[in-house]
């Protein structure tokens, strides 16, 4: 008998205990038998598929390893990047719903006639360009 054909036969056993069966006579097995535990009958479930693999390999268990994974990089002027923006969002939080005061009322009129866009008026008054549409 080859190994392949050992692997098999023995499957076939644990497929039947699994399922509560005696694979010695084909008979049932009792419900108060220590075979029939849930957790036994799931571990016998779960030696089966692996032999399952096996079987379907010709003899080798597959292994879980992902083919070409390249390992996560992010380079330093990226990770800078991102810190910036995310101190910029917090800042832009914190002044969300205040109101503007005379001083940055002016402040903003001049970035406005000065013809600066929206964009650096709202990193210069730390607000959303929407806020500094109005």
């Amino acid at each position: 008998m080859t190994e392949l054909k050992k692997i098999e036969y023995a499957k076939s056993f644990i497929d039947k205990l699994a399922k509560g069966i005696n694979p010695l006579d084909g008979t049932s097995i009792p419900e108060q038998d220590i075979i029939n535990n849930v957790r036994l009958s799931r571990c016998f479930f779960y030696v089966s598929d692996i032999l399952r693999q096996v079987i379907e390999n010709g003899g080798v268990q597959e292994k879980n390893e992902k083919k070409n994974k390249k390992a996560f990089y992010i380079s330093e002027n990226v990770l800078k990047t991102l810190h910036l923006i995310i101190e910029f969002k917090r800042e832009i939080v914190s002044c969300q719903g205040q109101l503007w005061d005379s001083g940055k009322n002016e402040k903003l009129s001049t970035l406005f006639n000065k013809g600066i866009p929206t964009y650096e008026i709202a990193k210069e008054m730390k607000r959303t360009t929407s806020a500094t549409r109005a």
